[in-house]
């Protein structure tokens, strides 16, 4: 049964999704349904391995600096990843699989039957192939296929007490197919216990197990293969991450060797032993066989050696005289100690003492890998076969001895592959987990914590978008040396980098918080220099999540759970240092979740509401304007306050379509009032960041002006100084383009940013909106007196039209009257009321200036709602 989990893509049509659920577990696929990347986190929390599948959009709003598809893979963990795509081009879906994707499907061909077959596929080729969350962006496949030796990589299978009851096949290499003579793909649908017997492993269940406890290599020779025939082979396994890796060394060449010698001695020695009569020829063929011998010797890729029993050189070949730098003649008589390190010949020689005595031993007949050591002192790797023969009642050892330095490159460079992130060299995920773990039973034990920092960096997408990816990487790179500069090893302290921006450190043996404080703001010091790319000065900021072990989490998913939490927390409250996690956080965490949630069914529940609040005319008293003002009751949360929601929205691009429903809404608003005899209002509406950054905007603004019939002139889009400004000359192409439609342009709460002329001047606006925060103090405010003052001569020399926000008392409105300033709203005016109470307030008015509704001195009507 595969569990899978899918991330909700609203594009996706419906009955794709419906399918999918109503097939169930007949199909054998269970499905959990999440609507965010936050829900995806908050419901995989705390398990070991939370799917087997997860399918999600490639076009998925993702967290803050994130692709989804990176954010995707770190909920992954092991699972298999089929991701879907709007856009059908076949660049992007391969970009996607080289980053970790086993599928892509394209929206536009999907139907159910084809999403269950990229599901299964997926979920086959994630266990055939390798952990691509493990092994980054390289290769590995195609490094291993091209291997004689056998490469398998199995993972254990526990039970809940933690016992490992088999072994799954995560990896297998065409090489160690062939050796087991089973098709790679038969071996990953089922465990190893059950293929042991097809293949001649059964009885090496338990050596396995050993292997994973005591977390050190292991060799052993084995005949292996299945119907059609088995093959002697060295198996040699070494612990990796959560399971162990299989070598399979094909032991044919070298057994014929054996062989053919075994019977060139052993017909020898018959020979020598017949009757007088036949001495003659029992001589020829004495010395057919010895030539023959010598031949095969000779010719041996693997070196012989042949010592007796005090241990000295009987025989040397050719091939052993290439690997260890010595002449045959240089060796015979000497002892074979000569070949080893002081070690590895101490231990020869205890082994040598033992079989002599008790004529058992633990290496004779099996394979070792130890050092040896050539004539220039250099040390290097090999494969030791150790056999004994007593052809004259006295015992001589036979050693075939292969150099595995090749094969132990592999090996170094499958255990870098699988545990080190490629752009930097520093411990990856993977990694990270197992000295995670480690460091969880060093506090165990000794009763102590250790703190884990999670280093993310500021806006480090603007770097790559205004340099490039190469010097992008170039300053991921010297970061990563930064940060390994506050590591103290002797602690127990390590650095790993997750790929993109982030890296997670573990603080071993931290005493407090204020220890992991004071680091973390020394570190935060170092980043904050200037980074020197070919004489250019490139900045860039951090902000650090920290939890700590045990109390933040017993376990590690929790922690790491906890400590992710805690670097959304720091990125929502403000970049740029550090926060602990605290268990409010997770509440706020859930608080935002159930947020999200309602969002995305709000619009099609009909839960938005739009309030109105007035904008007079400070000389006339008249009524000339309304700003439109987003109101939610949601089904499930109740009345949220857009303080809460619109961040939310933003992050998510929710803004989008529930900005466009504002729009159309304040518009279809402004026309009803006329048709019901108002006088002209003219409707301001708020544009968010994320819907300014629409290239489609100024389209969206002409069609729902047309759709509604509203005049241009009388719709009035507010943008915030921030947005403007960040995006530069963008900004005022984009402006240029509402302007064409008509409608005027106001910057809300001026004073609060940049304010600056230099960008006034350039773009194209009609109003500032003085903020709050100015107003409130006048008139008794020197302070904020003189900084009104500034902005009303500001206004002035550009000729733009000012709008005080915040009004309460008459005597702010006739001081802002006095400076100039033309319109206001607020309080003393009136409360954002609906839309019904609005048309209510303005026909209670008596009429005034032109026809237009007036506000009488000293009247509040902030009270009506």
């Amino acid at each position: 049964m595969l569990t899978v989990l899918f991330i909700e893509d609203t594009s996706l049509p419906g009955e794709v999704m419906a399918g999918l659920q109503e097939g169930g577990e007949k199909d054998g696929i269970v499905l959990d349904h999440v609507s965010s990347l936050e829900q995806a986190r908050i419901l995989t929390k705390g398990r070991a391995k939370s799917h087997d599948v997860i399918v999600f959009d490639l076009e998925l709003v993702g967290e803050p600096g994130r692709d989804p598809l990176e954010s995707v893979l770190t909920i992954a963990e092991g699972a298999a990843v089929v991701a879907i795509t709007g856009m059908d081009d076949g660049e992007v879906a391969e970009a996607a699989v080289r980053r970790g994707a086993h599928d892509v499907l394209f929206k536009d061909h999907v139907t159910v039957d084809a999403l269950r077959r990229s599901i299964r596929y997926a979920a086959q080729r994630a266990g055939f192939l390798s952990d691509s969350s493990a092994i980054g962006d390289l290769p590995l496949k195609t490094l291993f296929d091209g291997l004689e030796d056998g490469i398998l990589v199995l993972d254990p299978r526990g039970a809940e007490g933690g016992e490992v009851l088999d072994f799954s096949f995560r990896f297998v290499n065409p090489a160690g197919a062939r050796l087991l003579g089973l098709p790679g793909r038969d071996l990953i649908v089922s465990g190893f216990r059950y293929q042991a017997d097809r293949v001649g492993l059964s009885g090496h269940f338990d050596w396995l197990i050993r292997v994973l406890e005591e977390r050190r290599p292991t060799s052993v020779q084995a005949m292996v293969g299945g119907p059609n025939g088995r093959t002697w082979v060295r198996l040699s396994a070494t612990p990796l991450d959560r399971g162990v890796v299989l070598t399979l060394v094909d032991l044919t060449p070298r057994i014929g060797h054996e062989t053919q010698m075994r019977a060139a001695l052993d017909e020898a020695h018959e020979a020598h032993e017949t009757d007088i009569s036949d001495l003659e020829r029992a001589h020829r063929v004495a010395r057919e066989r010895e030539a023959w011998l010598s031949a095969i010797t000779e010719t041996m890729v693997d070196a012989l050696v042949v010592i007796d029993g005090r241990g000295l050189v009987e025989s040397f070949n050719p091939a052993a005289e290439r690997m260890f730098g010595y002449k045959a003649d240089q060796l015979l008589g000497q002892s074979i100690n000569m070949l080893m390190g002081p070690e590895d010949a101490a231990d020869h020689d205890g082994h040598l003492t033992r079989f002599l005595k008790t004529r058992t031993s633990k290496v004779i007949g099996i394979g070792r890998e130890l050092w040896a050591r050539r004539a220039d002192g250099s040390d290097f790797p090999i494969e030791l076969a150790l056999s004994v023969m007593e052809p004259d009642g006295l015992p001589r050892f036979v050693g075939v001895i292969r150099d595995i330095t090749d094969r132990k490159e592999y090996e170094r460079r499958l255990m870098d592959v699988a545990t080190r992130e490629p752009l930097t060299g520093l411990p990856n995920r993977v990694l990270l987990r197992e000295k995670l773990a480690a460091a969880a039973r060093r506090a165990r034990l000794s009763k102590h914590s250790f703190a884990v920092l999670f280093v993310d960096l500021d806006h480090f997408k603007k770097v790559n978008d205004s340099l490039g990816h190469v010097a992008g990487d170039l300053v991921i790179r010297e970061i990563g040396r930064r940060v390994q500069d506050h590591l103290r090893p002797e602690n127990g302290d390590l650095v790993a980098h997750l790929g993109g921006d982030e890296f997670t450190m573990i603080l071993g043996a931290m005493p407090d918080r204020e220890e992991v404080r004071r680091r973390a703001d020394d570190l935060l010091a170092d980043l904050a220099r200037p980074y020197e790319l070919d004489g250019r000065e490139v900045y860039t900021t951090a902000t650090l999540g920290a939890a700590l072990f045990p109390e933040d989490g017993a376990d590690i998913p929790t922690l790491l759970q906890n400590l992710d939490t805690a670097v959304h927390h720091a990125k929502r409250e403000g970049r740029g240092g550090l926060t602990f996690y605290e268990e409010d956080q997770s509440e706020s965490a859930a608080r935002r979740l159930r947020v999200e949630t309602g969002l995305r069914r709000a619009l099609e529940r009909g839960e938005f509401d739009l309030h109105y609040q007035a904008k007079v005319d400070l000389v006339t008293g008249g009524v000339v304007g309304a700003e439109a003002l987003l109101r939610w009751d949601g089904l499930d949360v109740g009345q949220v306050s857009p303080v809460e929601f619109v961040p939310v929205a933003e992050e998510t691009g929710l803004i989008l379509p529930i900005g466009e429903w504002v729009l159309r809404r304040a518009c279809e608003q402004t026309q009803a009032w006329a048709r019901k005899g108002l006088p002209p209002i003219r409707m301001g509406v708020n544009l968010s960041a994320r819907q300014f950054s629409d290239s489609e905007l100024a389209d969206k603004v002409g069609a729902i002006l047309a759709e509604t019939g509203l005049e241009p002139g009388m719709l009035d889009l507010e943008l915030t100084e921030s947005m403007l400004v960040e995006q530069g000359d963008q900004a005022v192409s984009a402006l240029n383009r509402l302007k064409s439609l008509g409608i005027t342009l106001s910057i809300d709460d001026f004073g609060t940013g940049y304010s600056s002329l230099s960008y006034l001047k350039r773009f194209p606006i009609d109003y500032l909106k003085i903020d709050r925060s100015f107003v409130m103090d006048l008139p008794d405010n020197n302070d904020d007196m003189a900084i009104t003052r500034a902005i009303v001569s500001m206004a002035s020399a550009l000729r733009l039209r000012l709008v005080a926000e915040g009004i309460e008392t008459p005597e702010q409105a006739e001081f802002l009257k006095g400076l100039g300033c033309e319109l206001g709203q607020g309080y003393y005016y009136s409360k954002p009321v609906t839309a019904e109470a609005f048309e209510a307030l303005i026909r209670g008015l008596d009429s005034g200036h032109r026809g237009r509704p007036t506000f009488r001195p000293r009247v509040v009507l902030g009270g009506q709602d």
